[in-house]
C-alpha cells in the first residue's frame, strides 16, 4: 500500500482547516532553476522567516532540494532540527515543514521535544500534525506527550490533535482512492492500526465522522472500517442508528448488493452507499452486534444456492449432450446437436462466472468480520467454480489467484504457517504476482519469517521478471 503519510495535499489541507495566514505549504514540484550554491542555501535559510509567503514557499522548495540531492544534506538537516526552536514561529514552521518531508531518524524526537517547549498553539497544532504523518512512530511519540503534558496543552490541546491525526489520515486513504484507479490494496488496514495508540479519542472522531453526513461517503466509509479495525465495543450503539438510516435508503430505492452483475454497478452514488453499509454491518459484526451483517448476507447465501442448482443443471447437460456426439446422427441433427452444446456451455459459463465472484464476495465479507472458517469455506468454492470457468474460457480468473492470497492472509493471522505458505505458493502459482505487497503485507507477518515464505517470493520474481521487463 502506498503510505505518503504527509503529502502535499495533506499539509495544506491541515493548514488551511486553522486558517493560518503564515501559509507554510510546500509546493510538491522543486523549480529545477533554483541555484544549488551554498550562498543560495544561506539565502534560503534567511528567508524561512520571511513575511513574504512566496519567498518562504522558495526557501523551503531549495532546503528540500539540497536535502535530497545529498549536497550538504547532513549539515542542513542539522540546522534545521536547531530551528525548530527559533525565536520567529514563521522560522520553526518552515523547518518543520521542510523536516517532514526528509528521512531522518532524529526528526520524531525533535518533534516532540519541540511540542514540549512551544508556546504558540497554532505552531503545536502543525508540529502535531507532522508529527502524525511520519505513521507509527510518529503517532506512538504523540500519545506519549499526552501522559507528559500539563496544564492548558493537555486540556485543550490532546483532542484537537487527535481529531487532525485522524482526519489527516483518512484524506491520505480517501485520496489514494480517488487518484489511482481499482483503489490501492489493503487501503485502510495499515494505517488505521497506526491509530491505535490513540484508541478511544480516535475512536470518538472515527465515529463523529461515519455519523456526519455532510462527509463523502468515502470518508465515512473509511472511518467505519477504521472502527471495525480497532474494536471499540463501546462504540456500537452509536453505529447502529447509522446502520438503520442507511438500509432504510436503499430499501426505498431498491439498492440489493449484487456482486455478480456486469457490470457490477454502473450506478456510482448506488455503489458507495451500498459499501458503506456493508462496512458498517461488518463494524457492527466486529463490535458484537451481528444482526444487521446475518440480515444483509441472508438474501446473497440464497442466491449463492440457487446460483449453484443452475451450475450444477447446465453442467450435467452438457455432459449428457457431449457424450451424445459419439452417436450417429444426420447432418442436420448433428447441427442440432453442436447448437445444443453451444447454449448449454454459455449457460454453464454465464452460471460460473456469476457465481464465482458471489463466493469470492461472500468468503471477503466473513473474512472482514473474522468468521475464518466460514471465509476459508467460500474461498474454495469460489476456487473450485473458478477453475472450472478457468478450463472453459481457457484463461487465468483473478478470484482463483486472489482467494488463495486471502486464505493465506487468514491462515498466517492464525498462526498456521504450514497452510499459509500453501495458499501463498498456491496464489503466486494461479497469477497473483504482487510481490512487494506480499512483503510488507501485515496479514502475513506471522510467516514472514520462515525460510519457506522467502523462497516463493524470490521464484515469484525470477519466474515474472522477464515477463515485467517484456511489458
Amino acid at each position: 500500500m502506498r503510505q505518503d503519510w504527509l503529502r502535499l495535499e495533506g499539509i495544506t489541507l491541515f493548514v488551511l482547516l486553522f486558517g493560518l495566514f503564515c501559509g507554510s505549504a510546500v509546493g510538491s514540484e522543486v523549480d529545477p532553476t533554483l541555484p544549488s550554491s551554498s550562498d543560495a542555501t544561506e539565502e534560503a535559510f534567511s528567508n524561512l522567516g520571511h513575511p513574504s509567503q512566496e519567498k518562504r514557499v522558495k526557501a523551503q522548495e531549495e532546503l528540500v532540494s539540497v536535502v535530497l540531492e545529498g549536497t550538504a544534506g547532513k549539515v542542513v538537516v542539522d540546522r534545521l532540527l536547531e530551528a525548530l526552536g527559533d525565536e520567529n514561529y514563521r522560522v520553526r514552521i518552515g523547518a518543520a515543514t521542510v523536516l517532514s518531508q526528509v528521512d531522518d531518524s532524529r526528526r520524531i524526537q525533535a518533534f516532540s521535544r519541540a511540542l514540549l517547549r512551544e508556546s504558540t498553539q497554532d505552531v503545536r497544532v502543525i508540529l502535531a500534525a507532522h508529527l502524525a504523518g511520519f505513521g507509527k512512530e510518529g503517532l506512538e511519540a504523540l500519545s506519549d506527550l499526552k501522559s507528559t503534558e500539563t496544564g492548558q496543552f493537555a486540556r485543550l490541546g490532546w483532542r484537537e490533535y487527535v481529531r487532525q491525526a485522524v482526519l489527516l489520515s483518512l484524506q491520505n486513504l480517501a485520496d489514494q482512492i480517488t487518484n489511482f484507479a481499482g483503489g490501492v490494496k489493503g487501503f485502510f488496514a495499515d494505517p488505521v492500526r497506526d491509530l491505535a495508540p490513540l484508541y478511544g479519542d480516535a475512536v470518538d472522531v472515527l465515529v463523529s465522522v461515519v455519523e456526519n453526513p455532510n462527509y463523502s461517503l468515502l470518508m465515512r466509509s473509511l472511518a467505519v472500517r477504521a472502527v471495525a479495525e480497532i474494536g471499540e465495543w463501546g462504540a456500537a450503539p452509536r453505529l447502529l442508528p447509522v446502520y438503520s438510516e442507511v438500509h432504510a435508503y436503499c430499501q426505498e430505492r431498491g439498492y440489493r448488493d449484487r456482486p455478480w452483475s456486469i457490470p457490477v454497478r454502473p450506478d456510482p452514488e448506488k455503489g458507495e452507499i451500498l459499501d458503506f453499509r456493508r462496512y458498517v454491518s461488518q463494524a457492527l459484526s466486529r463490535l458484537g452486534e451481528p444482526r444487521p451483517f446475518v440480515a444483509r448476507l441472508s438474501p446473497l447465501l440464497l442466491h449463492e444456492k440457487d446460483l449453484s442448482a443452475r451450475a450444477q443443471a447446465a453442467e450435467l447437460d452438457l455432459a449428457d449432450f457431449m457424450s451424445r456426439k459419439r452417436l450417429r446422427y444426420s447432418p442436420q441433427d448433428q447441427e442440432s446437436l453442436k447448437k445444443q452444446i453451444e447454449d448449454f456451455s454459455d449457460q454453464l459459463r454465464w452460471s460460473l462466472i456469476q457465481l464465482v465472484r458471489l463466493r469470492w464476495f461472500i468468503a471477503y465479507d466473513y473474512q472482514q468480520v473474522r468468521e475464518d472458517e466460514e471465509a476459508l469455506h467460500f474461498y474454495r468454492r469460489a476456487i473450485e467454480a473458478g477453475l472450472k470457468e478457468q478450463k472453459l474460457e481457457e484463461r487465468s480468473v483473478g478470484e482463483v489467484y486472489l482467494a488463495y492470497y486471502n486464505m493465506a492472509c487468514i491462515e498466517a493471522r492464525r498462526g498456521r504457517a504450514k497452510a499459509g505458505l500453501m495458499y501463498l505458493d498456491r496464489a503466486f502459482a494461479s497469477g497473483f504476482d504482487d510481490v512487494e505487497w506480499a512483503r510488507k503485507d501485515r496479514d502475513l507477518e506471522l510467516i514472514r519469517h520462515e525460510p519457506e515464505f522467502e523462497r516463493i517470493l524470490r521464484a515469484e520474481e525470477k519466474r515474472s521478471g522477464p515477463e515485467k521487463e517484456g511489458r
